[in-house]
């Protein structure tokens, strides 16, 4: 499979085998963020890792994966990250009729 329903990478070796290394488990966050957003408000990257139990750089990937797949979009730029930045925060894609 490719990007998005594969995790993407860089040249370097060292981003092709964490690609590799992540792959069996991507499918599961996927679903895991797609469940969390489907009963919350729109919320961070980080904020959902510590809500489904991961780490942030596992969950951060997995929604750029779901918005390429056009699961997920980017409601704004009003979240926090754990290093208080401001982050984007994210919402299930409901279709153009919710």
């Amino acid at each position: 499979m490719r990007y998005p329903l594969s995790p993407g990478y860089q040249a370097e070796e060292t981003s092709l085998q964490a690609a590799i290394d992540i792959e069996p488990r991507c499918e599961a966050l996927r679903l895991s963020v797609l469940k969390f957003l489907s009963t919350s408000e729109p919320t961070g990257a980080d904020q959902i890792a510590d809500a489904i139990g991961e780490h942030f750089l596992s969950v951060r990937p997995r929604l750029s994966e779901l918005r390429d797949q056009g699961k997920v979009i980017a409601y704004d730029k009003n979240g926090r990250s754990i290093f208080g930045k401001r982050a984007i925060r994210w919402k299930l894609y409901q279709g153009l009729n919710k």
